[in-house]
């Protein structure tokens, strides 16, 4: 379909060139997770990561910000917690399928966190029961 159409151009960042769209795509998944640029939206970055489950239902985690708060240093960050949090909820989902969610969630324990760019405290991105 986009072959046909080619790939639209929503900001100067968007990627329109379909070899460069192949070979995202090829990071994306070695990586495990996808960066926006201000690909979509400028101004705005994020990071998705999929949620891959035994049906195949297509679901994923995404975090967005300002793009003046999400550097490539902080986008990382967010990156290695949402995929985390991706791989938890996977779990999770299926513990939920086999009638064992408190098991699953019980099983989480600990807290990710990124460290802010603007703040030298932690920001706490997801905390676990």
């Amino acid at each position: 379909m986009a072959g046909e159409r080619g790939l639209p151009q929503y900001t100067a960042h968007s990627i329109v060139d379909m070899e460069d769209y192949l070979a995202e795509l090829h990071r994306v998944r070695s990586r495990g997770y996808a960066i926006d640029y201000e690909e979509y939206l400028s101004g705005i970055r994020a990071v998705a990561a999929a949620l891959h489950n035994r049906r195949g239902l297509p679901m994923a985690i995404w975090v967005v910000g300002i793009a003046r708060n999400m550097r490539l240093t902080r986008l990382r960050q967010v990156a290695d917690i949402t995929v985390a949090a991706a791989k938890d909820l996977c779990s999770r989902l299926e513990g939920v399928a086999h009638g064992s969610f408190g098991q699953a969630a019980a099983a989480g324990g600990g807290s990710l966190h990124i460290q802010s760019e603007m703040d030298a405290e932690p920001v706490h991105a997801l905390k676990n029961p």
